[in-house]
């Protein structure tokens, strides 16, 4: 039987000086190439539950943390932002929180850089990354001259870069006319179907996306329901 590449076990975590937690007791595996839609009312911990899964939760934001959440069989709590980054990539719902440079390129090229790759191989993943999402004429535009829609296929080139194991988005939608959320979803399904990448994928519009997942997952009160 295939091990899961996510695995998430009696996850209960507060933010520091909450007396309440935010996730409780959350259980969740997900395997190798799967599609997996995760919803639920704002507020129910799915973007807690996100945050846990590359390590920024409990690595950067603190708080207590109860559970264990592993990555490919490594513990996050034993490792390091750094080293999940590229094992777990996470685009959020607002491009613009999580993009830094000036020019297309030099955003994409970011996150190998700082991995210290050789530029030869930093020159290749962000030629790759910026044609998997259909942009590669974009490379030496500047980002503020960018749609919505061009700078969310950014964001998402900017973490394929990184070529993760799994990709996790959290509402990358919500911020789109229906055209560009449209072909966001046309993407993301592209990069699981044809590249094989896990994808954990938080919506709100589900009725767009429940034809292209494997498995729904539901979540109320910082549980899976």
């Amino acid at each position: 039987m295939i091990d899961p590449i996510v695995k998430v076990s009696g996850l209960t975590y507060y933010y520091q000086g909450q007396e309440q937690p935010v996730l409780r007791d959350v259980d969740l595996e997900v395997y190798p190439g799967e599609f997996l839609l995760l919803i639920g009312p704002s507020g129910c911990g799915k973007s807690t539950l996100a945050l846990s899964l590359n390590g920024i939760i409990p690595l950067v934001l603190g708080g207590r943390i109860k559970g264990r959440v592993t990555i490919d069989g490594i513990d996050t709590r034993g490792s390091s932002v750094h080293e999940l980054s590229s094992r777990v990539g996470i685009v959020f719902q607002d491009p613009e929180s999580q993009l830094c440079n000036l020019y297309v390129e030099e955003e994409v090229g970011f996150g190998p850089s700082n991995l210290l790759l050789e530029p030869a191989e930093v020159e290749r993943r962000v030629n790759q990354a910026l044609s998997d999402v259909g942009q590669w004429e974009l490379r030496r535009k500047l980002i503020y001259e960018l749609s919505g829609g061009q700078k969310q296929r950014v964001a998402i080139a900017s973490v394929l870069a990184m070529e993760p194991d799994v990709l996790v988005l959290d509402e990358p939608s919500a911020n789109l006319d229906p055209m560009a959320a449209a072909n966001t979803f046309d993407l993301i399904e592209t990069i699981n179907r044809e590249m094989g990448t896990t994808v954990i994928l938080i919506e709100h519009n589900v009725d767009r996306v429940m034809g292209r997942a494997d498995r729904l997952v539901v979540m109320e009160d910082g549980r899976i329901v």
